[in-house]
């Protein structure tokens, strides 16, 4: 089963922090609501886990290159989807505030008559987000104030969730939480397609160790599952992929990639019964 987060939700990804992050460089003051700014100017930042994407393999043998491209192509989509927060709080940076009701201000756009309304809300124990669009943006039909997206962070932003909405609905698309440690050195993110609490799509989980290795296991369920280890450095480390037997309704793994200092290594690749069915070195 392809992850749903891996296809149709990241274009909503994708658009709304960008769509908003433009609207943030515009200077035209027509554009916006000409607020002051909020007592909530030191929202916070949601950390992400500081991935490595650029190995090292050392070696310029073919067979090393394309071990080298894939173990950077997975490692660039883990940091994508663990920095979606950070993605969405972006277009905060320098927005020209308006005093709501209570504890809450808002940002508002207009771009080719539609209006982007960002709202951010102080709680007890952290902050509620909003995003709404309003007007005709591109879909089907107009919007009328429709929500496209939630969230909600503790103080730090070590913890949260959010939500997206399908399109002209108050049906959840899709959601995700994280809880990151307050050091910064491990954090786990649990994709869900639907609302928090139904069908897992993926889950990452990642920490950096004392000697600075990472360990990072990413798990689609009875799908996929890679689980990485880069040494301090990134010119080491492990690469092992797993996927699910249904008939054996258990993981089994079906590939290998290992890269060293020395610049030698190997990809191999096994089936279902443990047989190895490729293999690649080089030195």
């Amino acid at each position: 089963m392809k992850s749903r987060w891996l296809t149709l939700p990241l274009a909503v990804l994708l658009a709304l922090p960008l769509v908003l992050l433009a609207s943030c460089g515009d200077d035209d003051d027509d554009n916006n609501n000409g607020g002051t700014q909020p007592e909530v100017t030191d929202v916070p930042q949601i950390p992400a886990a500081e991935i490595e994407t650029d190995v090292t393999f050392n070696s310029q043998d073919p067979n090393a290159q394309n071990a080298e491209y894939f173990v950077e192509g997975q490692l660039a989509m883990a940091q994508a989807f663990t920095s979606l927060g950070q993605a969405y709080l972006a277009p905060l940076d320098g927005a020209d505030w308006s005093s709501g009701s209570g504890d809450c201000y808002s940002y508002s756009y207009t771009y080719a008559a539609c209006t982007y309304t960002y709202e951010v809300c102080e709680t007890n124990d952290g902050y509620t987000w909003t995003a709404t669009f309003n007007g005709d943006c591109g879909g089907q039909i107009p919007y009328v104030n429709w929500v496209a997206m939630r969230g909600t962070t503790n103080d730090d932003g070590t913890e949260g969730s959010w939500r997206l909405y399908e399109e002209n609905s108050t049906t959840v698309m899709a959601a995700w939480a994280w809880s990151m440690a307050d050091d910064g050195k491990s954090g786990s993110w649990t994709f869900y397609d639907g609302d928090i609490g139904s069908t897992i799509d993926m889950t990452y989980t990642w920490v950096e160790n004392n000697d600075g290795s990472i360990d990072m296991t990413m798990e689609m369920p009875q799908s996929s599952k890679m689980v990485t280890h880069i040494e301090s450095g990134s010119a080491a480390g492990t690469m092992t992929s797993y996927d699910w037997s249904t008939s054996q309704n258990d993981w089994y793994q079906s590939a290998v990639i290992i890269w060293t200092t020395s610049g030698s290594g190997s990809w191999t690749n096994y089936d279902e019964d443990g047989e190895e069915v490729s293999s690649y070195s080089w030195s």
